[in-house]
């Protein structure tokens, strides 16, 4: 059985690469460092995401570590067949106990928030471990990175050397429901549906730069991008088809405009003529009546 480690104090793939999954060299040398800022003191709720299978057994591979860059004995971390840490100082604030299947996939979610200061650790959608945190913020400044520790100095202890598919960190706590339907299927198109929360999507992760042997490697899934092109096309429509409203509602109201300035013009037209029909009526009576009286003198 093989611990793995999410270590993350909280909360940032070309067209096939969303498609494709990560698989880990067995090396100290072999991980992802991402970019910093990613999560820091202003985060008030995250979940982490990912599908993950164990190829490598050391004493504590992490899949995700977030830390300070120079304090040892802090960070975050879940662990998958021993326990899930919130450790900062070495003040371990949480810990639960729970197994996973080796040479399988297997889905884990973790998510915290400010509002209650609780973790809440899933297992294939299942609800492993839930605790309140000690600690009440994010920390500003913090490393993270993919396969190993976040230190400068990387450890054999923390080797990962497995794979790794699908991993997000989310804005907000998901529900239950969303991480069950996550879980249901690694092919399954929850992720896309929550796009617009994502702080780090599998995107970033594939395009982050990768340290010693770090390769993309078949899901399985390639349906994927399909499912979201037709998701972005779709979405696409529906903006095709507002724009296509406003500008036929614009359009209405500038004929609506121009029938009422025609109307307009014709009445005042009409009543033009009309005035100069009476004064030209009035002019003709006059001549008449002048006619007369000279006819009659």
């Amino acid at each position: 059985m093989l611990l793995i480690f999410v270590s993350a104090l909280i909360p940032r793939a070309h067209s096939e690469g969303d498609q494709s999954a990560l698989q880990f060299g067995q090396t100290i040398g072999d991980y992802i460092q991402l970019k910093d800022g990613i999560m820091d003191s202003s985060t008030s709720q995250f979940s982490v995401c990912t599908w993950v299978k164990n190829r490598f057994d050391a004493e504590s591979p992490i899949v995700l570590d977030y830390c300070p860059r120079n304090v040892a004995n802090s960070d975050i971390f879940l662990g998958s067949n021993g326990h899930h840490n919130w450790v900062v100082g070495n003040n371990l604030n949480l810990e639960d106990e729970y197994n996973v299947p080796n040479g399988e996939w297997f889905h884990l979610c973790w998510t915290w928030t400010t509002s209650t200061y609780i973790t809440t650790v899933y297992l294939n959608g299942d609800v492993i471990g839930s605790g309140a945190t000690n600690e009440r913020e994010l920390k500003t400044g913090w490393r993270m990175s993919l396969g190993s520790n976040a230190e400068e100095t990387k450890t054999s202890r923390c080797i990962f050397g497995g794979d790794m598919f699908k991993l997000n960190i989310y804005s907000r706590v998901l529900s239950s429901s969303e991480i069950q339907r996550m879980s249901s299927n690694m092919c399954s198109v929850e992720e896309e549906l929550l796009t617009t929360i994502k702080i780090l999507s599998w995107r970033d992760v594939i395009s982050s730069g990768k340290t010693g042997s770090v390769t993309e490697i078949t899901s399985g899934c390639t349906d994927i991008g399909t499912l979201a092109d037709t998701m972005m096309r779709s979405q696409n429509n529906e903006q095709d088809l507002a724009e296509t409203k406003t500008f036929l509602n614009t359009l209405n109201n500038s004929l609506t405009t121009t029938r009422d300035e025609l109307n307009r013009t014709m009445k005042q037209a009409l009543a033009a003529t009309k005035t100069n029909l009476e004064k030209r009526l009035d002019i003709l009576g006059t001549d008449h009546k002048e006619s007369d009286s000279n006819l009659n003198t």
